[in-house]
């Protein structure tokens, strides 16, 4: 899918491909909750950025709507609009309260490979950004272990390690 970045570019998801990436879902823009979490993302992208991970916000808000909350809090990362929940359906995540027009505050961590590595389905907006760092920083050391593993294995055995 497609985003927006702070920079009014179109940033794609697959063009994302070599880093962890942090889809959530949040409610609406400019409201209590969607904003304190936004804002304490948007404090924690230094940590993030040193583990090469990006943020993708996603709401059912249009792009002006979503350009006007990012000003307002001078936001860092990109902003999905899925006005159809088309994002939102093809990651499985519910309507707000079951049946409003609205996401769910819901948030996956995407890794390099493209797989979701961890779910959180019970978003706490206070407390998230924190999680998010420490899992970031928990899957970027465990793919530099497993890597350097592959590297001692490969010259173990007399080959060229090729490490991507």
């Amino acid at each position: 899918f497609e985003a927006i970045g702070s920079d009014g570019r179109t940033l794609r998801l697959s063009g994302l491909k070599d880093s962890f990436v942090l889809v959530y879902f949040y409610p609406k823009d400019f409201t209590g909750g969607c904003t304190t979490e936004a804002c304490r993302l948007n404090a924690a992208l230094p940590d993030l950025a040193g583990s090469g991970a990006h943020v993708i916000g996603v709401s059912t808000q249009d792009d002006a709507t979503h350009a006007r909350f990012r000003a307002r809090h001078d936001l860092r990362f990109a902003l999905a609009s899925d006005q159809d929940r088309d994002i939102a359906e093809a990651y499985g995540v519910g309507r707000l309260a079951g049946l409003l027009p609205l996401n769910a505050r819901v948030s996956f961590l995407v890794e390099p490979g493209g797989s979701i590595v961890r779910v959180w389905d019970h978003v706490d907006p206070a407390t998230h950004a924190d999680e998010v760092v420490a899992a970031v920083k928990e899957f970027s050391a465990a793919r530099t272990e497993l890597a350097g593993r592959l590297v001692q294995r490969a010259r173990s055995n007399g080959s060229t390690p090729r490490v991507r």
